[in-house]
């Protein structure tokens, strides 16, 4: 097998030989009288390299560093076909491995979808290279006595099968992570690897790829290496077609269109907070910028604190709360987690968590908690309520908002959606950042918090996002009023009525 590009007819991997059967090797120095040349685009051209040096690696005995691949981007563009390819390329080229045959596993979704893959195999391969069946299971039998299986993961379990060289994942998403996991190990016997064909997905099956493909750009996984597949590289298919079918697809299902046509990966439903991005809102304090709590505190409560905290009252699951700094300008600060606690029951639990982490004291701590708290406590119950709980422990402690009409007694929470909003907008400008060290439930619920049709979020998400949500609204500086010259256009008539002047 010899893939070259399309484009420029590069060589990029060189596959196999002339087979000696007798011998069970192949025959230095001869070149093969019939090939099979396999040709790629752009989009598919980077996997392949990096595979050919996999492959040469493995066949020499060299050390090798990954252990799975994932190549990921929109549909069509050349995912299954190039890492199908490889997988029998490795198999060709390396068919005894520590004195056994080479075995590799091609895994799709159901029963239904391993069709694509004999489809594949029966027009790319010449006949005479292998011996198909059938029953009782999905084999390739190669002639230099590799085997190749084609599989589902209707029954995860049943990928508990010992060794395996290489095993393709096909369409990932739509395949539970139970059955990478029971596949990925039998890779290990022999220092194989595991290939992700994947879409962005879009039910909770496939979260897993997304998680995996976050750990990747965040380097939080090593072993892994990452490849993009766009169909714009794809000169095998209808551009103008393509395009039509983008701009029908982002009219009527916009989330839908951005993972099938622009191959982003998005949270899974509906997200709160869609905007966090772990690349950029997740880091520690700046070293570089200057602190300006105690700035923005006097300027609106004419007292300097060093810490800001929000807190959200629910006795169940638990009471949150978070603390916060201000850095950089202090007309447009950057919000810096650097706490965060979760306790359940009633509120002396969790300040006496806030009190024994011996940073946060009355002194140097301003709350800011959930309006509820000035008329019930955590546990919904009217008498002494959350606030006073504060206030008994020498804590100041003021609502997100001040009251704001005659109507009622207590101040309200600011609006749900202009709450969230408000979050959002900080994420985007990368305006807050969470310490995954000092905050990662916050980190994770800000990642993961649904949110519910009514727009609200919900979930045990919900309360330490809540809480992070309060005290952003009293940090974040309102804009100034635009102080103008009234022009004669700006006057109008006055009817004069019955009952007194009216305005129009």
């Amino acid at each position: 097998m010899v893939f070259k590009s399309r484009k420029t007819g590069e060589e990029i991997l060189v596959a196999g030989g002339v087979w000696d059967r007798l011998t069970r090797c192949f025959v230095d120095g001869r070149k093969p009288e019939k090939v099979k040349f396999i040709y790629l685009e752009e989009s598919q051209i980077d996997f392949v390299r990096w595979f050919a040096t996999f492959i040469a690696d493995l066949r020499e005995g060299r050390p090798r560093d990954v252990s799975l691949a994932l190549a990921a981007g929109d549909r069509r563009g050349g995912k299954t076909y190039s890492l199908l390819l490889c997988t029998i390329a490795l198999l060709i080229d390396c068919p005894a491995l520590a004195g056994s045959d080479a075995v590799g596993w091609v895994v799709s979704a159901s029963y239904q979808e391993k069709d694509e893959i004999d489809k594949t195999i029966q027009e790319c391969l010449p006949s005479s290279w292998y011996i198909p069946r059938k029953a009782p299971e999905h084999r390739y039998y190669f002639a230099n006595g590799a085997i190749l299986r084609n599989v589902s993961a209707d029954d995860p379990e049943s990928l508990r099968r010992g060794r395996v060289d290489v095993v393709l994942y096909n369409e990932a998403q739509k395949v539970p992570v139970a059955a990478l996991a029971n596949g990925i190990f039998g890779t290990a016997d022999k220092g194989g690897i595991a290939l992700l064909a994947a879409n962005p997905p879009r039910r909770k099956v496939g979260e897993w790829v997304r998680l995996l493909k976050e750990a990747i750009d965040e380097d939080r996984i090593g072993g892994v290496k990452f490849f993009g597949f766009s169909s714009k590289d794809n000169t095998q298919i209808n551009r103008p077609a393509r395009e039509r079918v983008g701009a029908i697809l982002r009219l009527l299902d916009p989330r839908q269109a951005a993972a099938d046509d622009e191959g982003a990966f998005l949270p899974i439903g509906d997200r709160a907070y869609p905007y966090f991005a772990p690349k950029k809102n997740l880091g520690p304090l700046p070293a570089t910028q200057f602190d300006v709590t105690h700035a923005v505190t006097k300027a609106r409560i004419f007292r300097q604190f060093e810490y800001v905290g929000g807190v959200d009252f629910q006795s169940q699951p638990w009471n949150a709360a978070v603390a916060v700094q201000a850095f950089g300008d202090p007309k447009s600060p950057t919000f810096y987690t650097v706490g965060e606690w979760l306790k359940d029951g009633p509120e002396d639990q969790l300040l006496d968590e806030i009190f024994f982490d011996g940073r946060f004291q009355p002194e140097n701590t301003l709350w800011i908690g959930d309006a509820s708290g000035t008329w019930q406590d955590a546990s919904h119950q009217r008498g002494r309520v959350s606030f006073d709980f504060f206030k008994a422990r020498r804590w100041r402690i003021e609502p997100p908002q001040k009251k704001k009409s005659d109507r009622g007694e207590h101040p309200r929470n600011p609006d749900v959606s202009d709450r969230l909003n408000l979050v959002n907008k900080l994420l985007a400008t990368e305006r807050l950042v969470i310490d995954p060290l000092k905050c990662p439930r916050l980190a994770e619920s800000l990642r993961e918090c649904d949110l519910a049709p009514n727009g609200k979020p919900r979930g045990r998400h919900a309360h330490i996002t809540d809480a992070l949500g309060y005290v952003l609204w009293w940090l974040e500086p309102r804009p100034d009023p635009v102080s103008r010259q009234i022009q004669k256009s700006d006057l109008v008539a006055a009817n004069l009525a019955p009952k007194g002047p009216r305005i129009l």
